[in-house]
């Protein structure tokens, strides 16, 4: 379970809670879409093909100012014709 919360506080995720079922693990987190384009195939490497993960819409939220500043510097206008 360890490596799971662990992928998933990479991502900027924050863990709501977690559950053990005999040998299931169920991990609760939230994290931003941007970061989870990934988590599918990371998911399966972490658990050699055996997790799985369910997702849903929970709410918008300010992106953090060290994320902006990246955006910002990467946003590059075309010059109007």
């Amino acid at each position: 379970m360890g490596n799971i919360t662990a992928e998933v506080s990479g991502k900027r995720g924050r863990i709501e809670g977690t559950d053990l079922d005999g040998d299931q693990c169920l991990v609760t987190a939230v994290a931003p879409l941007s970061e989870l384009t990934t988590f599918a195939s990371d998911l399966k490497s972490l658990t050699a093909g055996a997790g799985s993960y369910e997702m849903e819409f929970a709410h918008y939220e300010r992106t953090p100012p060290t994320v902006q500043q990246s955006i910002m510097s990467a946003f590059n206008p075309r010059a109007e014709e």
